[in-house]
């Protein structure tokens, strides 16, 4: 039979376990293994439990603090800022399309101007690796820079960069709740994911991964960059290659 003393002792041990708790306090007794309530703490005597304080809800907020509050952006400028907005530092991007329509470099150009104005980035190219065709793409697009680098596999240390590419998450094999995990353990990193798409046009992969994203981005068959989704604002559409991305 359960008697008031094992109530008493459950709802104490819930108590200590609970985060947040620490404030009411215990006395210790003469067993070690028993403890009871700090004579601070008050007590309804019908039931004998313990009556807490109630909680405070730090995801609350009243809309006029939500209106003085700053929120930190990547601090984007200019004609990228004008299509895509100024995204908040973790986010993520979409971009996909069907082959040779220009996906991979207008990436490449996005990197670049991020690397350019902003942050060190990596650039993780898993379909063409450190190779000749990757050299004059950069060389093509105009895109090399000291803060831009590529590898055909993601380092295990990322501390370095503010922002990572992945070009072309099917290739990668890495599916959408990897992507989760990995932008989820680093929240200071802005992620941009290349897909490649179907013969019908859509992205290759499931939807979960178009839930995920903050921005996606569609290179059409005219190689016209065409936003489906824009959570940080931007309007127009943007040629997939800049004549003359800068220096």
């Amino acid at each position: 039979m359960v008697t008031d003393d094992d109530i008493r002792e459950f709802q104490l041990h819930r108590i200590r376990n609970t985060p947040g708790a620490g404030g009411l306090g215990f006395i210790e007794t003469d067993n070690p293994m028993k403890r009871k309530a700090n004579t601070s703490v008050k007590t309804n005597k019908q039931t004998s439990s313990i009556i807490l304080p109630a909680p405070i809800n730090h995801e609350v907020m009243s809309s006029m603090d939500i209106m003085n509050k700053s929120f930190e952006t990547i601090g984007l400028r200019g004609e990228y800022a004008r299509f895509v907005g100024d995204p908040a530092p973790n986010f993520a991007m979409m971009v996909y399309g069907k082959p040779f329509r220009g996906k991979s470099s207008w990436s490449m150009c996005f990197a670049h101007e991020l690397a350019r104005t902003i942050a060190p980035v990596f650039y993780w190219a898993t379909e063409e690796g450190i190779s000749k065709t990757l050299q004059e793409k950069i060389g093509r697009l105009g895109v090399a820079h000291p803060r831009l680098d590529f590898g055909k596999k993601l380092p295990s240390d990322l501390s370095k960069y503010r922002f990572v590419f992945i070009d072309s998450v099917t290739d990668s094999g890495l599916d959408s709740k990897a992507l989760r995990e990995l932008k989820a353990s680093h929240p200071w990193i802005g992620f941009v994911y290349v897909f490649q798409a179907t013969k019908d046009g859509k992205f290759r992969g499931d939807n979960t991964f178009a839930h995920d994203m903050d921005t996606i981005l569609n290179v059409d068959d005219e190689g016209i960059v065409q936003a489906e989704k824009r959570r940080f604002g931007g309007t127009g559409t943007m040629p997939s290659v800049k004549p003359n991305p800068g220096e």
